[in-house]
């Protein structure tokens, strides 16, 4: 899978995501929000690799191992309970990626 086959996959999710309209103010609304910043940071990290803004060349799974590094070094790191549950949403966003990275690259 190249960068933009995973561009193209995250963006496909956070399109879903956009559909969704769970209650406000209830456990899928929190966990929609936070799948749904999850992807546009991780979508920032690929286009800054697409475009060249990165000092070094990444792979896709090098792009997403560093992306769910980062969140749950961040996630350990604050003090904030909402925080840290924003930041580990977003490492097993970057997880589900990943898993899905393997399974078509098994295909």
């Amino acid at each position: 899978m190249s960068m933009t086959e995973l561009e193209e996959l995250v963006q496909n999710y956070l399109d879903k995501l956009e559909w969704q309209h769970p209650p406000q103010r209830s456990d899928r609304f929190i966990a929609n929000s936070m799948g749904k910043w999850a992807c546009k940071e991780l979508l920032r990290d690929i286009h800054m690799s697409i475009s060249g803004e990165l000092p070094f060349h990444l792979t896709p799974v090098e792009l997403l191992e560093n992306f769910i590094d980062r969140m749950n070094r961040y996630a350990c790191e604050i003090g904030n309970k909402n925080a840290r549950y924003r930041f580990s949403t977003a490492a097993d966003t970057g997880e589900y990626f990943m898993e899905e990275y393997w399974q078509r690259a098994a295909k």
